[in-house]
């Protein structure tokens, strides 16, 4: 199963990337598009708890070398939004 990107945009819209990961190995894209300053939401609800935990960390070791800022949005469901 391969995860869902909704509504891909460019750095000039400013309308966040939405993805749904189903493995690790779909953090790449979403990496990319934190780096390009694209804000990204990730739904992490059907994922298990390991996987969870290993996208986020990489996740956020990008966010923190971008100086991007995560938020909460619900439960398993974060907004990481660039630096202005």
């Amino acid at each position: 199963m391969k995860s869902i990107v909704t509504e891909p945009v460019t750095k000039e819209t400013k309308t966040p990337n939405v993805y749904f990961p189903t493995s690790y190995f779909d953090v790449p894209s979403m990496a990319d598009a934190l780096l390009e300053n694209i804000p990204i939401i990730i739904n992490l609800t059907i994922v298990d708890y390991k996987t969870k935990l290993r996208i986020l960390d990489f996740i956020c070791g990008v966010a923190y070398v971008t100086g991007a800022k995560r938020s909460m949005l619900e439960k398993s469901i974060y907004l990481f939004s660039p630096k202005e």
